[in-house]
């Protein structure tokens, strides 16, 4: 760019860069700020994925390959062993939620959904569901307490799915990413000044995550005495836990578990063996007044699967009563996956909880507008819009 002070030639009149009215100018229209740039992003861009691109290409693709070596580290198993009896799972219940959030200077408004469904043949879906529409106060983590919410709405319709008496209950994501979650902020934070409203939304879910598997491990499920089936799945997940296990994470810090398997299966459908991961190392997160629930869960399984062939490594997390029934579970996750590798009937609860945008548009709108009927002081304090979300 030239020099601080230079002169521009705006709709034929020459005003300086930084005269207060030349600012105003620029800033009214946008084109003529690019016209006085002498390289925008776009040509930065080319430059620079010219020069890396080879590079990246280059470092990640030796890298990646040399996993292919390690095949013999892992115990990956085709599915033609697994018997596919899903004789005793006749009700299929379905667990999924979502969320969504809008800003202003002083508010956050959140919406969160959650979905449960329970299929049986020859009956319409039972539909339960959970929707709260609530503010905070803005901060650098409102987005994990948003989740934290949600996870909490979640489970606790999970609960009732329990007592509706499935045989097999599956919740989106991770069990051991949700039993080993640690508070809002670092440990020394929450040790030494936790935020009290974050506080109880904690306690709330952990409570209602330890009630659900306690429910769950002593209920019996619609077509036999056992418990029901529980299952956390994860299409998406960054964990490296198997690699960790593997003593791999030195070499591929790059990896994730989900990666790894997908180079050493060559995506090819199958499973790894489900092993033992204990959480008590994370026990140190844990407030005093759900400790007492934490003893009989210490521990969880969890496995890898690839249901279609080249599809994404599907996590799978289960607790310790249902060890036993591996070919009962992996042969109903074979049974109703999708081309994609995921479980249909899942798609139902996803679609029903996703918020979208327009959505939060028109909840921040209503709630807004009856702010500013009554108080336009309030109003201008907190419901303007950012900056940011004003000017694009």
């Amino acid at each position: 760019m030239n020099t601080f002070g230079d002169l521009y030639n705006l709709n034929n009149h020459k005003v300086k860069i930084f005269d207060k009215e030349g600012i105003k100018a620029l800033s009214n229209d946008q084109s003529k700020i690019m016209a006085i740039e002498e390289k925008d992003f776009s040509e930065i861009w080319i430059d620079e994925i010219e020069a890396k691109s080879e590079e990246i290409a280059n470092k990640i693709i030796s890298k990646f390959l040399s996993v292919k070596n390690l095949k013999d580290k892992v115990d990956w198993n085709d599915f033609e062993y697994v018997s596919r009896d899903i004789e005793n799972i006749k009700r299929i219940g379905v667990i999924d939620g979502g969320n969504n959030t809008i800003e202003s200077v002083g508010i956050v408004i959140y919406m969160v959904r959650a979905t449960g469904i329970i299929f049986e043949e020859g009956k319409k879906p039972k539909y339960f569901r959970n929707l709260t529409i609530d503010t905070l106060i803005p901060f650098t983590k409102v987005r994990d307490r948003v989740r934290l919410i949600r996870d909490t709405h979640e489970i606790e319709l999970a609960r009732t799915l329990v007592e509706e008496k499935v045989d097999i209950l599956i919740i989106d994501g991770s069990l051991f990413g949700l039993a080993a979650r640690p508070p809002p902020g670092t440990q020394i934070e929450y040790k030494k000044k936790p935020d009290r409203s974050w506080f109880q939304d904690y306690i709330r879910f952990m409570n209602s995550l330890y009630n659900l598997l306690d429910t769950a491990e002593q209920a019996e499920s619609y077509s036999s005495s056992e418990p029901p089936i529980i299952l956390g799945l994860s299409k998406d997940s960054r964990a490296q836990h198997f690699l960790n296990r593997l003593n791999l994470m030195s070499d591929y810090q790059e990896l994730t578990d989900s990666s790894f398997f997908w180079l050493v299966s060559e995506g090819k459908p199958g499973f790894v063996n489900p092993q033992v991961f204990d959480l008590t190392k994370f026990r140190m997160w844990l407030p005093e007044e759900v400790e007492h629930l934490w003893e009989k869960y210490q521990v969880m399984y969890s496995s890898y699967a690839i249901l279609r062939n080249r599809a994404q490594p599907l996590r799978v997390d289960f607790p310790t009563w249902n060890k036993g029934r591996e070919e009962e579970l992996f042969s109903f996750l074979l049974e109703y996956a999708d081309d994609d590798g995921y479980i249909f009937p899942m798609h139902f609860p996803h679609r029903e909880s996703k918020v979208q945008d327009i959505l939060m548009e028109k909840t921040y709108n209503a709630i807004s507008a009856k702010i500013l009927s009554r108080d336009e002081e309030v109003f201008q304090a907190c419901f303007r819009k950012s900056r940011r979300e004003r000017i694009g």
